[in-house]
């Protein structure tokens, strides 16, 4: 995300596990933030354990995760589990302004025909969810993404493709993790009833 996007917000309370997520993000951003008078506030919690009791705490907030819906299934290490919480996002952040950068798919990928630049590579979507038909990740978009990236083998489908409303635009990014090892990263924004905002 860019300073310029944050510097809109009076109040920004980041919310993360990690107790370095505070550190790196004023690392990043603090400068810009102070420049803007935005203020900072850090809470070291789960903030999908407790979303319910944020978003009552804010009703107003706008809602951004950052790299935290893709990792969700290893977090409680149930698929089943895993998935059927991801696909409550959208109905739990009805009305408000949201949005999310995460993991879709990630795996082994051809070094030789690796991405150069992360964000070079973009698909515009109107419905991640035709990755997927009746759960086969199989599909002509899948396979296009794997080809892009020179990915072979099992990819780890983070079980994300269903996190935003049928409908939302999004972006698909190709992301080199590792010489040997890319992701496809998925970033969307879903404006709030009344909100012009994105």
């Amino acid at each position: 995300m860019s300073s310029a996007w944050l510097q809109r917000f009076r109040r920004i309370d980041l919310i993360d596990i990690d107790p370095h997520a505070s550190w790196l993000f004023r690392l990043n951003h603090g400068r810009a933030l102070r420049a803007s008078g935005s203020h900072l506030g850090f809470f070291q919690t789960d903030g999908l354990k407790a979303l319910d009791r944020l978003l009552k705490e804010s009703p107003e907030a706008t809602i951004f995760f950052d790299n935290v819906l893709g990792q969700h299934l290893y977090r409680v290490r149930d698929m089943a589990r895993a998935e059927s919480e991801l696909q409550q996002i959208a109905s739990r952040l009805k009305g408000r302004d949201w949005g999310s950068v995460h993991d879709l798919y990630s795996g082994p990928a051809d070094s030789n025909r690796a991405v150069v630049q992360p964000v070079s590579l973009y698909h515009a979507i109107n419905d991640a969810q035709g990755l997927a038909v009746n759960g086969l990740r199989d599909t002509p978009m899948h396979r296009l993404l794997l080809s892009q990236v020179g990915g072979h083998d099992e990819w780890m489908d983070h079980l994300t493709s269903g996190v935003f409303p049928t409908g939302t635009p999004s972006q698909l990014i190709a992301w080199p993790f590792l010489p040997d090892y890319a992701h496809w990263l998925q970033a969307g924004w879903v404006a709030g009833l009344g909100s012009s905002s994105g």
